[in-house]
């Protein structure tokens, strides 16, 4: 399960809207919450693993998409 975690080192928190301690504990409970998806049958991690993969990718497309419409605001186009 431990590489399934890669994908936390890929995302974008937002550090600018949460504290150091807040992303430390919210990485604390991601990690426990991994450990308890560790001791799941492996079909049931497999689709966990399935449903945060897709929670990550939406949460990055929204991420994008809110820095583009930033962006055209900032340029005037929107």
């Amino acid at each position: 399960m431990r590489t399934q975690l890669r994908f936390l080192q890929g995302f974008d928190y937002p550090s600018r809207w949460f504290s150091q301690p807040f992303l430390a504990l919210f990485l604390a409970e991601v990690i426990l919450q991994y450990k308890e998806v560790d001791q799941l049958p492996a079909e049931e991690r497999n689709t966990v693993i399935k449903v945060v993969s897709v929670l990550h990718r939406d949460c990055k497309i929204k991420a994008r998409l809110y820095s583009i419409k930033k962006w055209a605001q900032w340029q005037g186009l929107w």
